[in-house]
C-alpha cells in the first residue's frame, strides 16, 4: 500500500505537499536577527571591540611598545626611546643613536595614539601638549609611571622600574 504524503488545503480545495523544515527566507531572517543581537551585546561583553578608545586598550598598546623598546635596546646594545605624543596622536619607538632623522632619533616603529585618552606622568603632570618619553638602556631603564584615563572613567597605570621591568595596573572605572 502506498502512502499519500499530501494534506488537504484548509479550504478543502485540493491537496498540497506536506511542509518540512524551514524555507530560505525564514533562515535568512533568523540569521539577520541573530547577527543584530550579537553585534548589540558584543561591545558590552568585549569592551575592546567597541569603537571608543579605552584606557585599558591604550595601556596594553603602550605596554607592548615598552617591551619592544626593551628588546631593541638589548639587541642593539644602545639606548632606545619610546615617545608618546598625544597632540600628534602618535606613539613611536625611536633609535636616538642613529644619525638619520630628527633630534629624537630614527623611528623604528610607529602606531597611532587614540584621541580621547588622557595621559598624566608620575606626580600628576599632564602630558597633553608634550610628549611622554622613556629611555631603555641595555642594562636598565629610567623609571616612569604613566596614568591613562578614558572618557568613560576607566584608568590604568603603566610603569617601568630601573631594572626595566614593565607592568600594568588597572586603577578602576567602568
Amino acid at each position: 500500500m502506498q502512502v499519500d504524503r499530501r494534506e488537504m488545503e484548509p479550504d478543502g480545495s485540493g491537496l498540497r505537499p506536506a511542509q518540512r523544515g524551514s524555507g530560505l527566507g525564514e533562515l535568512l531572517l533568523l540569521t539577520a536577527a541573530s547577527t543584530l543581537v550579537i553585534a548589540a551585546t558584543a561591545s558590552h561583553v568585549f569592551p575592546t571591540l567597541s569603537a571608543r578608545p579605552t584606557a585599558r586598550g591604550s595601556a596594553q598598546q603602550l605596554h607592548t611598545y615598552l617591551q619592544l623598546a626593551r628588546v631593541e635596546a638589548v639587541a642593539r646594545n644602545r639606548p632606545i626611546r619610546v615617545a608618546v605624543v598625544p597632540a600628534a596622536h602618535v606613539m613611536r619607538v625611536l633609535d636616538p643613536g642613529s644619525t638619520a632623522g630628527a633630534d629624537a632619533g630614527r623611528p623604528l616603529y610607529e602606531r597611532p595614539w587614540p584621541a580621547g585618552i588622557e595621559i598624566a606622568v608620575e606626580g600628576g603632570r599632564p602630558a597633553t601638549d608634550t610628549s611622554v618619553t622613556v629611555d631603555f638602556r641595555p642594562d636598565g631603564a629610567e623609571p616612569l609611571a604613566v596614568t591613562l584615563a578614558d572618557a568613560g572613567g576607566e584608568r590604568a597605570q603603566v610603569w617601568v622600574d630601573p631594572a626595566a621591568r614593565i607592568g600594568i595596573e588597572w586603577l578602576g572605572g567602568t
